[in-house]
């Protein structure tokens, strides 16, 4: 399988900041791990989990930086930007490997450090 399409589309679709539309990519039983997080598991996890997380950014971007491929897996090399509640705009680079079965994404391991999000600005 050439996972580039696939990838596209996954970010294309967390970019849309609709979890609902991500959620179709994925399987119903689903692995979810962001950073040092507890790992979610299922659709219904996920889903509720993107939707909290979508009140915090106003915007999201991912610039694909590389594309490594395994034979089930693939290794994701990203700059995401993301636009605050705050009028802030910032990037972090991260690493997302996803896993594959029959087609679906059925496990998400996200490395990114955007702490910095969850700082509120200073006030003048």
């Amino acid at each position: 399988m050439d996972y580039k399409k696939s990838v596209i589309e996954f970010f294309r679709a967390a970019d849309s900041l609709d979890p609902v539309a991500l959620s179709r990519l994925l399987t119903d039983d689903v692995a979810w791990t962001f950073g040092n997080a507890p790992t979610l598991h299922g659709r219904k996890a996920v889903i509720e989990s993107l939707t909290g997380f979508f009140t915090v950014i106003t915007s999201m971007s991912h610039r694909i930086v590389g594309i490594w491929q395994a034979p089930d897996a693939v290794t994701v090399e990203t700059a995401v930007r993301y636009g605050d509640h705050h009028g802030r705009s910032m990037e972090f680079r991260g690493c997302d490997v996803l896993f594959y079965r029959q087609g679906l994404v059925s496990e998400v391991r996200i490395f990114v450090d955007n702490h910095e999000l969850f700082i509120p600005p200073a006030k003048a």
